[in-house]
């Protein structure tokens, strides 16, 4: 085998390693057949790939099936804390969650996609599919657009063109002028809202963190259901909140 072939190879292992892990994470634990018949793969085949990355502490099997393994905690800490306003923004979404009683979570952009780096319910908080790591669409939720409002246009129709609109949310944008309207609604007032766009029947409401050159590093936001959070929001109550502390969160990254 040539080295070209060889690289290749090494590839496509990756990627079936991570597809395999993937696929445990969405089913909260999965059996050698399912995982075989998700991906095409003979169960010898997905067998030796489990037993791989369960010695390396990356997979466990409990009742007969594999779980994530605690060895990817210490890569998530590590990643969750690789940038430094991580561990400034993560006391300050615990307060707005406190202060609001909503759900209240800090998102950054990477791969065109927005991820949670906190995520902190109050005593009102409603149970979503929210979680740290979850990856969404930019154009739907509040934190994502108030990013997009501070990236430069070209970036902004690279990252349509790579993930689009989401089309399954009739209340989500899928024009690109709508999209850049909004947008600059949103750089002009200092937040951005969701209204239904990411999950019917909740509101949200997010602001961009800068750094001191100017540039985003990502965005705070509050959301929850449409009854509570639209008044809050049309009064002002929410807004004034989370701008403020986006503020806070710039002052602290500059001194």
């Amino acid at each position: 085998m040539n080295a070209e072939n060889e690289n290749k190879n090494k590839v496509q292992s990756v990627e079936t390693a991570f597809s395999i892990v993937k696929f445990i994470q969405d089913q909260n634990g999965s059996r050698v057949t399912d995982i075989a018949n998700e991906l095409d793969m003979s169960k010898g085949s997905v067998h030796r790939y489990l037993s791989t990355l369960r010695d390396l502490g990356y997979l466990v099997k409990e009742d007969g099936l594999y779980h994530l393994g605690l060895g990817f905690l210490e890569l998530g800490h590590q990643t969750k804390y690789r940038h430094e306003i991580s561990e400034i923004t993560e006391t300050k979404v615990e307060q707005l969650a406190e202060e609001t009683g909503e759900r209240a979570q800090f998102v950054m952009e990477e791969g065109g996609k927005g991820i949670y780096i906190h995520v902190v319910g109050g005593e009102n908080a409603v149970l979503t599919d929210t979680q740290i790591g979850k990856e969404i669409n930019l154009t739907t939720a509040g934190c994502g657009k108030a990013i997009l409002s501070h990236l430069p246009e070209e970036r902004v129709n690279d990252i349509i063109d790579q993930h689009g609109f989401v089309e399954n949310n009739q209340n989500a944008i899928t024009d690109r002028n709508q999209l850049f309207k909004e947008l600059k609604t949103v750089s002009e007032q200092g937040y951005a809202l969701n209204r239904n766009e990411h999950i019917d029947g909740l509101w949200g409401i997010g602001a961009p963190i800068l750094d001191p050159d100017g540039e985003v590093v990502g965005a705070i936001s509050i959301g929850g259901p449409t009854n509570r959070i639209k008044p809050r929001i049309e009064n002002g109550e929410i807004v004034e909140k989370i701008v403020g502390v986006a503020n806070e969160i710039e002052l602290h990254l500059a001194y």
